[in-house]
């Protein structure tokens, strides 16, 4: 859920959305860094929950909020960066599980994606 409050006080939702499901447990997601990743001039959070490895953006698109799922599941670091040098920033995630080690996530202007 994602609320924000008015001058008195007053919340109002912007944004909900169910992360988990009875086979895909989400626990505690966390902020765990913040950049435009969107590339769209406003900041992006990425959400990621310990016990399961699963990380999500929350982003603002046309004035619409959304919470997109990364692929893959990783439970070492993560952190965002040009790691290319393309000049868009990437979410680099490492321990994840269908992977050997690290990989590179960016948005490909409908949803993230692995690069090569």
């Amino acid at each position: 859920m994602l609320l924000t409050s008015d001058e008195n006080g007053q919340f109002s939702l912007l944004h909900r959305q169910t992360l988990a499901t009875r086979s895909q447990p989400i626990l505690r997601p966390d902020i765990a860094a913040a950049g435009d990743l969107t590339q769209n001039g406003l900041t992006d959070a990425v959400l990621w929950d310990d016990a399961s490895g699963h990380s999500f953006v929350l982003t603002s698109q046309e004035g619409t909020f959304s919470l997109l799922p990364l692929p893959e599941s990783c439970q070492g670091s993560l952190a965002i960066m040009d790691l290319n040098g393309d000049g868009l920033l990437e979410v680099v995630r490492d321990g994840c599980v269908d992977r050997n080690g690290r990989i590179s996530t960016q948005w490909n202007g409908r949803s993230f994606t692995i690069l090569p």
